[in-house]
């Protein structure tokens, strides 16, 4: 059995706050094969919550190279 892990990305990113709310940094993607980020709803974002985000993204991508993102 599979196990995809789906993270929902929110309207808008306004403040660094809203990526920290995420809480990448504490997935834990053990029991999954992967890993999806619904970009869905999003429609708005400013720079500097964008660039963390993607950082946020990057960093976990290397955490659980095993992973498909």
């Amino acid at each position: 059995m599979s196990y995809e892990r789906k993270i929902s990305i929110p309207k808008q990113l306004r403040l660094a706050e809203s990526v920290y709310s995420l809480k990448l940094d504490q997935l834990d993607l053990t029991h999954a094969d992967g890993c999806t980020f619904d970009f869905s709803l999003f429609e708005f974002g400013e720079p500097f919550p964008i660039l963390l985000l993607a950082e946020k993204i990057k960093s976990l991508v290397k955490r659980s190279p095993e992973r498909k993102f």
